[in-house]
């Protein structure tokens, strides 16, 4: 099981980083450095142009709710290589487009390790361990 520290020069407003995702086959892989950790998302959500990459064929049907309401959605099972170089298997994704970001790494990813930001001295450390 792998561990991943991210040091920022000052109080850090958003953990992003890089992380692979894997098709459910085994057969696509798509790399982004823009992918943020989110704690107030219970899914990881993807962009449309990753999706396309991955070639991943829709799951089912999910909702997703955000500022704007609630919306349908296709969801795909993807496996998500965050930066520790372990791979968690078929997590339920949803697509969206964003646009500073490409992927949301929600809730469904983050309870699989240890999660830790702390902020000593007005410098931010992230921390994630599987």
């Amino acid at each position: 099981m792998g561990a991943f520290v991210k040091d920022y020069d000052s109080r850090a407003e958003v953990i992003m980083t890089a992380c692979d995702f894997f098709s459910s086959d085994g057969k696509c892989l798509v790399h982004t450095d823009r992918a943020v950790w989110d704690t107030g998302s219970t899914t990881t959500i993807l962009s449309h142009q990753l999706i396309r990459n991955l070639k991943a064929e829709p799951f089912r049907k999910g909702g997703m709710t955000g500022i704007g309401g609630e919306v349908e959605t296709d969801t795909y099972l993807v496996h998500v290589a965050p930066p520790t170089d372990d791979v968690i298997t078929n997590i339920e994704v949803m697509a969206h487009d964003f646009e500073d970001f490409e992927a949301i790494i929600g809730m469904d990813v983050i309870t699989y390790g240890d999660f830790q930001i702390s902020n000593k001295g007005g410098k931010s450390r992230f921390s994630f361990k599987l």
